[in-house]
């Protein structure tokens, strides 16, 4: 219903075939930082400001190459 207490809504997530990525739905006003950690303790900031439905593919072949990585989305 478009109130501010709604969470964004994750619409599609990407994984396989070297390819890793989100899209989701924001809320109106806000601004997201997509962030990447190799362990849920450090997070990088990846991209930062991102309005409105937002949708992210990392291309970074560093991190595809590592074992195990985590993306989030962050409200600003």
């Amino acid at each position: 219903n478009g109130t501010d207490d709604e969470a964004p809504t994750i619409t599609q997530v990407i994984a396989g075939d070297n390819r890793v990525g989100l899209s989701f739905t924001g809320k109106p006003g806000k601004t997201y930082d997509i962030e990447y950690s190799p362990d849920l303790v450090n997070w990088t900031v990846l991209l930062s400001g991102l309005s409105g439905d937002v949708s992210f593919e990392d291309d970074d072949g560093t991190r595809q190459a590592l074992p195990t990585g985590f993306y989030r989305g962050v409200e600003n």
